[in-house]
């Protein structure tokens, strides 16, 4: 098919982001078999100066809708493109009247900016995909012309090429980045804990982003991740706030680093909380945590016991590579929206609604 990809293309970064999301997504439609173009709507809005991005919009959708009458794409896929507007998506449904639009979601549902990203283009939409699963993607999403479904962070081999799993050399036992403060509040684990690890003497952490240490892109992210054995998995919640800390709003949410720690062989060290074991198994291919005391106990186990620590790791990594990539997202994106269901198996057996 011939997919048109609009998401943020992050050009201004000039490769300081060609890791993220999108960029998976748009390998795994090419792998795929698809011919596929990509349009960033941030950077076409750039375009038009210091204020693009503010007045940018009617070029992003001009753009949008010569792409569409030019290049007739059989499916539109959209990343949370917030300069793409509801009418250019509709009049694409009028320029081709057999075109699938789906838009996928890889932030927090419950971020009210993410919310509305996706629903003010609900009444264009076909499908809509979430790293969020269940309920808290049903009752935002769900309509009678659209399709709402469960989609895993995908790992890469071409761009998640570590073996951490066959070495034994790594200076660091666990990594960490963090790429910002949203969402962030005071007893945040995502800050406590590593903190609280790199007080222990006999834990050598290797942290990025807060504490005056650098955010950590491009080249330098994949670099740092080869110094360590073990990558720690801990996503935004809402445990400060007791009337959201409902486990719907968190089931089977991940950040997208999930992915790159697991395609790139590290033992994952996952908190507790989303359920992510229902995936993932506990003990043969990933670790899991409440705590940091229990964290620093097993990373100190496995410190002693390397053995141990690279078979978890090997099995994490394959079953990952082999189950969760992103051709086999992006095969499920396109089956569950042209289909309205799953016509093979996938090892994400999440209801579609």
């Amino acid at each position: 098919m011939r997919v048109l990809l609009v998401s943020g293309g992050n050009f201004k970064h000039c490769g300081d982001r060609a890791h993220i999301f999108p960029q998976r997504i748009y390998n795994g439609l090419v792998r795929n078999g698809h011919h596929v173009y990509f349009l960033s709507d941030r950077d076409v809005a750039r375009e038009g100066g210091f204020l693009g991005k503010i007045f940018g919009k009617s070029r992003v959708d001009t753009n949008f809708l010569k792409i569409c009458r030019r290049f007739q794409p059989d499916f539109i896929m959209i990343g949370q493109a917030d300069l793409l507007s509801t009418e250019a998506l509709l009049e694409a449904k009028k320029i081709n009247l057999y075109v699938k639009i789906s838009a996928f979601c890889v932030d927090p549902v419950f971020w009210s900016h993410i919310e509305k990203t996706i629903t003010d283009k609900l009444p264009a939409l076909d499908s809509v995909f979430c790293t969020t699963a269940a309920e808290a993607i049903k009752k935002r999403f769900k309509q009678d012309h659209v399709t709402v479904g469960y989609i895993p962070n995908p790992c890469d081999t071409s761009i998640d090429y570590i073996r951490a799993e066959t070495r034994t050399d790594q200076q660091f036992d666990i990594f960490w980045a963090m790429r910002g403060y949203r969402d962030s509040w005071d007893g945040d684990p995502r800050f406590t804990i590593p903190r609280y690890l790199d007080k222990q003497a006999d834990i050598d952490i290797d942290y990025y982003g807060f504490d005056n240490k650098p955010v950590l892109m491009g080249r330098n992210y994949y670099q740092a991740i080869e110094k360590c054995k073990a990558g720690l998995n801990i996503s935004v919640s809402r445990l400060n706030e007791i009337e959201n800390h409902d486990p719907s709003n968190l089931y089977l949410y991940s950040s997208d680093r999930i992915g790159h720690y697991f395609g790139c062989g590290l033992l994952m060290y996952i908190m507790r909380g989303f359920a992510l074991e229902e995936l993932i198994p506990e003990d043969t291919h990933a670790v899991y945590f409440s705590t940091a005391e229990e964290l620093a106990d097993k990373i100190r186990f496995f410190k002693k016991n390397d053995t141990q620590r690279q078979a978890i790791a090997q099995t994490g990594a394959e079953f990952y590579r082999k189950y969760f990539n992103e051709q086999a997202v992006t095969n499920y994106m396109i089956d569950v929206t042209l289909n309205g269901k799953i016509t093979q198996n996938y090892k994400w057996q999440t209801e579609i609604y």
